[in-house]
């Protein structure tokens, strides 16, 4: 069991609807959310290893775009989660791999960098057809119209633990809780997805430009709508 700055893991699905840097349309949720929603699971007391166990791996998206605003706020929430779980907020950065959204001014098959002082993503590099389809070991979530990808600062989670296995197994923790809050909120926005391995190491590297060593890719989060 994961638990965040002594807060019980039942106690987060509660804080994912009550927060109110997320807000959460009643109306939308009664019209849009089926029975494993976590909204609705939320409401019967269900614990979050219930809801956890009851997630279904989404792989199959359809045309629909992405909204920024979303994409954004789901970006933002886990900045802050990440800073009121754990001691050092400036352990990850957060790649996305943009292919549709609804804003005209995003450019679709680019990676952005997300940057929280400005609340925006920043341009990284484009990525071209061929390059977007190598990038993924699974094809199917290349249709996912974004894909968030954490990437940790590796060599500072090993010089903070001893022996440094521990930093390494602190880090893949703290990742996959990461992405599955960006699970947990982007269901209350209406999405689908998947929390999965990430792209292809090496490639993504040379794409990015990070070493894979004081920056690593951990984990990768797609999510969209579903066919």
């Amino acid at each position: 069991m994961i638990t965040f700055k002594g807060t019980a893991p039942e106690q987060i699905v509660g804080d994912i609807i009550n927060k109110s840097m997320i807000k959460v349309d009643p109306t939308k949720t009664k019209q849009e959310f089926d029975r494993t929603s976590i909204l609705h699971l939320a409401e019967e007391g269900t614990s979050i290893e219930d809801i956890l166990s009851k997630r279904r791996s989404v792989r199959f998206f359809n045309e629909k775009p992405v909204k920024l605003h979303d994409l954004l706020n789901i970006l933002y929430n886990n900045y802050h989660f990440i800073s009121n779980s754990f001691k050092n907020p400036n352990m990850f950065d957060q790649y996305v791999l943009i292919r549709n959204t609804d804003d005209k001014s995003i450019s679709n098959n680019h990676i952005y960098l997300y940057d929280v002082n400005s609340k925006s993503i920043i341009k990284k590099e484009e990525v071209e057809e061929e390059k977007i389809q190598k990038l993924f070991l699974q094809k199917e979530f290349s249709e996912a119209p974004a894909n968030i990808v954490l990437v940790a600062k590796l060599e500072e989670f090993l010089k903070e633990s001893s022996p440094s296995l521990r930093g390494y197994k602190d880090m893949l923790i703290q990742s996959g809780s990461i992405l599955y809050y960006s699970w947990l909120y982007s269901l209350s926005l209406g999405y689908e997805g998947t929390v999965y391995a990430g792209f292809n190491p090496r490639l993504f590297y040379q794409i990015s430009g990070i070493d894979g060593y004081r920056q690593y890719q951990v984990l990768a989060f797609a999510f969209g709508y579903t066919v």
